[in-house]
Protein backbone atom coordinates (compact mmCIF):
# COMPACT_ATOMS: atom_id res chain seq x y z
CA UNK A 1 0.00 0.00 0.00
CA UNK A 2 2.99 2.47 0.62
CA UNK A 3 4.03 1.67 -2.83
CA UNK A 4 0.87 3.33 -4.38
CA UNK A 5 0.74 6.12 -1.62
CA UNK A 6 4.54 7.56 -3.44
CA UNK A 7 3.53 6.16 -6.49
CA UNK A 8 0.40 8.32 -6.79
CA UNK A 9 2.55 11.17 -5.06
CA UNK A 10 4.82 10.78 -7.83
CA UNK A 11 2.18 11.26 -10.18
CA UNK A 12 0.58 14.49 -8.76
CA UNK A 13 3.84 16.04 -8.94
CA UNK A 14 4.29 15.19 -12.49
CA UNK A 15 1.19 16.54 -13.70
CA UNK A 16 1.80 19.85 -11.99
CA UNK A 17 5.00 20.28 -13.36
CA UNK A 18 3.60 19.59 -17.13
CA UNK A 19 1.03 22.22 -15.98
CA UNK A 20 3.55 25.12 -15.69
CA UNK A 21 4.71 24.26 -18.77
CA UNK A 22 1.35 23.90 -20.91
CA UNK A 23 -1.50 26.76 -20.93
CA UNK A 24 -4.26 24.64 -19.20
CA UNK A 25 -8.06 25.06 -19.34
CA UNK A 26 -10.48 25.39 -16.31
CA UNK A 27 -12.00 22.29 -15.59
CA UNK A 28 -16.11 22.38 -16.07
CA UNK A 29 -18.29 21.75 -12.35
CA UNK A 30 -20.02 18.81 -12.43
CA UNK A 31 -21.66 16.51 -10.13
CA UNK A 32 -21.38 12.18 -9.95
CA UNK A 33 -23.30 9.62 -8.54
CA UNK A 34 -20.72 6.62 -7.56
CA UNK A 35 -21.43 2.82 -6.14
CA UNK A 36 -18.47 1.67 -4.36
CA UNK A 37 -16.69 -1.42 -2.81
CA UNK A 38 -15.47 -1.19 0.46
CA UNK A 39 -12.53 -2.99 2.07
CA UNK A 40 -12.09 -2.05 5.91
CA UNK A 41 -9.28 -3.23 8.55
CA UNK A 42 -10.27 -2.80 12.06
CA UNK A 43 -7.51 -4.84 14.32
CA UNK A 44 -7.62 -8.33 13.09
CA UNK A 45 -11.18 -8.17 11.42
CA UNK A 46 -11.31 -7.34 7.48
CA UNK A 47 -15.02 -6.20 6.59
CA UNK A 48 -16.55 -5.86 3.58
CA UNK A 49 -19.11 -3.14 2.42
CA UNK A 50 -20.81 -1.20 -0.28
CA UNK A 51 -21.31 2.51 -0.36
CA UNK A 52 -23.03 4.87 -2.09
CA UNK A 53 -21.33 8.39 -2.61
CA UNK A 54 -22.60 12.02 -4.68
CA UNK A 55 -19.76 14.23 -5.04
CA UNK A 56 -19.70 17.98 -6.19
CA UNK A 57 -16.73 18.66 -8.17
CA UNK A 58 -15.57 22.32 -9.26
CA UNK A 59 -13.00 24.20 -10.30
CA UNK A 60 -10.81 26.32 -7.91
CA UNK A 61 -8.55 27.88 -10.65
CA UNK A 62 -8.78 29.79 -13.95
CA UNK A 63 -4.98 28.76 -15.01
CA UNK A 64 -4.93 24.66 -14.14
CA UNK A 65 -7.54 22.50 -14.01
CA UNK A 66 -7.54 21.72 -10.05
CA UNK A 67 -10.36 21.07 -8.40
CA UNK A 68 -12.09 20.60 -5.22
CA UNK A 69 -14.49 17.94 -4.56
CA UNK A 70 -17.41 17.70 -1.24
CA UNK A 71 -18.79 14.18 -1.14
CA UNK A 72 -21.39 12.77 0.69
CA UNK A 73 -21.47 9.07 1.45
CA UNK A 74 -23.24 6.40 3.13
CA UNK A 75 -21.82 3.05 3.55
CA UNK A 76 -22.64 -0.27 5.04
CA UNK A 77 -19.49 -2.80 6.32
CA UNK A 78 -19.78 -6.56 7.68
CA UNK A 79 -17.86 -9.22 8.29
CA UNK A 80 -19.02 -12.85 9.74
CA UNK A 81 -14.82 -13.29 10.23
CA UNK A 82 -14.01 -15.41 14.00
CA UNK A 83 -10.44 -13.83 15.61
CA UNK A 84 -8.28 -15.48 18.41
CA UNK A 85 -9.38 -13.29 20.98
CA UNK A 86 -13.15 -14.46 20.51
CA UNK A 87 -14.15 -11.00 19.45
CA UNK A 88 -17.13 -11.47 17.43
CA UNK A 89 -18.77 -13.75 14.86
CA UNK A 90 -21.03 -10.99 12.97
CA UNK A 91 -20.43 -7.40 13.04
CA UNK A 92 -21.94 -5.05 11.15
CA UNK A 93 -21.96 -0.84 11.16
CA UNK A 94 -23.35 1.86 8.97
CA UNK A 95 -22.14 5.46 8.13
CA UNK A 96 -22.76 8.68 7.11
CA UNK A 97 -19.61 11.18 5.53
CA UNK A 98 -18.07 14.10 4.27
CA UNK A 99 -14.85 13.80 2.40
CA UNK A 100 -13.21 17.01 1.03
CA UNK A 101 -10.53 16.68 -1.25
CA UNK A 102 -8.43 18.79 -3.59
CA UNK A 103 -6.92 17.02 -7.02
CA UNK A 104 -5.63 17.82 -10.34
CA UNK A 105 -7.72 16.92 -13.39
CA UNK A 106 -5.25 15.68 -16.42
CA UNK A 107 -6.47 15.38 -20.10
CA UNK A 108 -4.43 12.49 -21.55
CA UNK A 109 -6.66 12.47 -24.10
CA UNK A 110 -10.04 13.99 -25.61
CA UNK A 111 -11.69 11.29 -24.00
CA UNK A 112 -9.71 10.13 -21.26
CA UNK A 113 -8.34 12.06 -18.08
CA UNK A 114 -6.41 11.27 -14.37
CA UNK A 115 -7.56 12.80 -11.56
CA UNK A 116 -5.32 12.33 -8.59
CA UNK A 117 -6.54 13.71 -5.42
CA UNK A 118 -5.94 14.17 -1.30
CA UNK A 119 -8.29 14.94 1.31
CA UNK A 120 -9.98 14.55 4.37
CA UNK A 121 -13.25 12.75 5.69
CA UNK A 122 -15.45 12.65 8.63
CA UNK A 123 -18.08 9.91 9.52
CA UNK A 124 -20.47 9.44 11.60
CA UNK A 125 -21.79 5.90 12.34
CA UNK A 126 -25.63 5.69 12.96
CA UNK A 127 -25.37 1.84 14.04
CA UNK A 128 -23.25 -0.71 14.84
CA UNK A 129 -23.14 -4.48 16.49
CA UNK A 130 -21.62 -7.21 17.49
CA UNK A 131 -23.71 -10.74 17.72
CA UNK A 132 -21.79 -13.13 19.65
CA UNK A 133 -21.78 -17.02 19.23
CA UNK A 134 -24.16 -17.85 22.44
CA UNK A 135 -26.63 -15.41 19.95
CA UNK A 136 -25.61 -12.62 22.92
CA UNK A 137 -25.78 -9.06 20.67
CA UNK A 138 -23.63 -5.32 21.89
CA UNK A 139 -24.60 -2.24 20.28
CA UNK A 140 -21.02 -0.82 19.42
CA UNK A 141 -22.31 2.96 20.00
CA UNK A 142 -25.11 2.87 22.79
CA UNK A 143 -23.87 0.53 25.25
CA UNK A 144 -21.89 1.26 28.50
CA UNK A 145 -20.23 -2.60 27.91
CA UNK A 146 -18.31 -1.09 24.56
CA UNK A 147 -19.16 2.44 24.38
CA UNK A 148 -17.42 3.03 20.96
CA UNK A 149 -16.95 6.86 19.69
CA UNK A 150 -19.20 6.96 16.73
CA UNK A 151 -17.25 10.06 15.47
CA UNK A 152 -14.08 9.34 13.27
CA UNK A 153 -11.90 11.72 10.83
CA UNK A 154 -8.97 10.98 8.53
CA UNK A 155 -7.23 11.24 5.04
CA UNK A 156 -7.24 10.05 1.88
CA UNK A 157 -5.42 9.72 -1.30
CA UNK A 158 -6.87 8.63 -4.82
CA UNK A 159 -6.99 7.95 -8.27
CA UNK A 160 -10.11 8.46 -10.29
CA UNK A 161 -9.70 7.69 -14.25
CA UNK A 162 -13.06 9.81 -16.11
CA UNK A 163 -13.68 8.22 -19.47
CA UNK A 164 -15.98 10.27 -22.27
CA UNK A 165 -16.92 12.97 -19.61
CA UNK A 166 -19.31 10.10 -18.52
CA UNK A 167 -18.11 7.51 -16.60
CA UNK A 168 -15.17 8.04 -13.89
CA UNK A 169 -13.37 4.35 -12.18
CA UNK A 170 -11.65 5.26 -9.05
CA UNK A 171 -9.36 3.84 -6.19
CA UNK A 172 -8.73 5.27 -2.95
CA UNK A 173 -7.10 4.52 0.16
CA UNK A 174 -6.89 6.26 3.80
CA UNK A 175 -6.65 5.55 7.75
CA UNK A 176 -8.51 7.28 10.53
CA UNK A 177 -6.61 10.15 12.68
CA UNK A 178 -9.20 9.18 15.58
CA UNK A 179 -9.79 5.49 17.38
CA UNK A 180 -13.00 3.86 17.51
CA UNK A 181 -12.12 2.25 21.60
CA UNK A 182 -9.19 2.80 23.12
CA UNK A 183 -6.67 -0.13 22.34
CA UNK A 184 -8.48 -0.43 18.86
CA UNK A 185 -6.54 0.31 16.16
CA UNK A 186 -7.48 2.60 14.03
CA UNK A 187 -9.50 1.98 10.64
CA UNK A 188 -8.41 2.00 7.03
CA UNK A 189 -10.20 1.90 3.81
CA UNK A 190 -9.43 1.13 0.82
CA UNK A 191 -12.30 1.86 -2.12
CA UNK A 192 -12.92 1.08 -5.26
CA UNK A 193 -16.16 3.52 -7.21
CA UNK A 194 -17.68 3.62 -10.45
CA UNK A 195 -19.53 6.70 -10.63
CA UNK A 196 -21.34 8.54 -13.43
CA UNK A 197 -21.49 12.33 -14.26
CA UNK A 198 -25.15 13.87 -13.49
Amino acid sequence: MKKFIVALCALCLALTAQAQETSSKPMENYCTLSGQYVALSLDELNFNGIGFWFNTTFSISKDVPLFAEVGRNAQYFVTNQYNKNDYADEFEMFSLGIPVSIGYHYEVCKNFALAPYVGLNARYYLSGKVEKRNNYEYKLFDSDELDWNPFACGWQVGLKAVLFKTVSIGVQYGTDFTEMKENVDKISLLQCSLGFTL
